[in-house]
């Protein structure tokens, strides 16, 4: 089951962005969805998972819901939220996941790991966010999913493990909140099969009851690199192929993100899926295609 929870976010452009548990909405470079606009806070709001809510967390400055101030606000698509009067962001897609992990004892309850977080037994037992120097435990999200660390050992997470920590214990709980994970999604968008034609210079994605899209260029050799490749590349890779030459890699970056940008406002205008081109939110990017999607590489 997933336990990734993320949500789509379209800004006035038009472009969507996928944003996942503890990223940031700002002006700062490294936001995750960064927005070069005065009125919006360096670091302005938060995406967070808690419980099994996906929510916006205020920051450095609140945001508007049909015109009511709010710090905090259950995300779910079809919202419009204001970050400043005139500019909005439109909630495309929710996902949350199929799953949640808590942890329990008798001194602090009932409580859901949403993040790198850390359990200290003194001068009381507490849970704190972050990895703490000097916890007795540390519960994070690996590679292969939950797992907590006590001392040197790191142990995977199963539902009814019980961890002695000298006077208290704590019980691991894993609660399923149905199928392989949530989603909503604005009614009336398109999720239809897709046919992905490949020639190189020039793609070709078709979809029953719904107009052909044709590609060129940068845009359908982005596509097509990826489609070749079947997996994750890392952005400069693909830049490097896309544009080679000796060029440094912040003007190429800056090429990039833009030529991103352009591919996606087509796909958007053309009613396709935001995540046929995705990023991971650490340099990777892949080509996504669902298992009733049919790709055909005629490069």
């Amino acid at each position: 089951m997933s336990s990734t929870a993320s949500v789509t976010l379209r800004t006035p452009d038009g472009v969507e962005h996928e944003l996942v548990h503890g990223e940031i909405i700002g002006r700062v470079w490294s936001a995750a969805l960064q927005i070069d606009d005065g009125r919006v806070s360096e670091a302005h709001a938060l995406v967070s998972l808690r419980g099994s809510a996906l929510k916006l967390l205020a920051l450095r400055g609140l945001f508007a819901l049909d015109g009511k101030p709010l710090k905090e606000l259950d995300l779910c698509a079809g919202q419009t939220i204001e970050l400043a009067r005139g500019l909005a962001l439109d909630v495309v897609d929710v996902r949350l996941p199929g799953e949640i992990w808590e942890i329990s004892s008798e001194e602090i309850g009932r409580v859901p790991l949403v993040g790198v977080c850390s359990v200290s037994r003194t001068p009381q037992l507490r849970i704190r966010p972050g990895a703490r120097q000097n916890a007795d435990a540390v519960f994070y999200l690996g590679a292969d999913g939950w797992r907590v660390r006590i001392g040197e050992e790191a142990l995977p997470l199963h539902d009814g493990m019980t961890l002695d920590l000298t006077a208290y214990t704590i019980t691991v709980h894993r609660r399923v909140l149905g199928g392989e994970g949530t989603q909503t999604r604005v009614a009336g968008s398109v999720d239809a099969p897709i046919r992905l034609t490949t020639r190189y210079d020039s793609i070709t994605l078709e979809r029953d009851g719904y107009p052909a899209l044709r590609l060129t260029g940068v845009s359908a050799r982005m596509i097509s690199e990826l489609a070749a490749v079947g997996t994750a590349l890392h952005w400069e890779s693909l830049s490097r192929e896309l544009w080679p030459g000796n060029i440094d890699v912040l003007p190429l970056r800056k090429r990039f993100d833009a030529a991103l940008s352009r591919l996606r406002r087509k796909l958007t205008d053309a009613g396709v899926r935001a995540d046929l081109v995705r990023s991971d939110h650490s340099g990777l990017f892949e080509l996504v295609l669902h298992d009733h999607d049919v790709l055909v590489d005629e490069s």
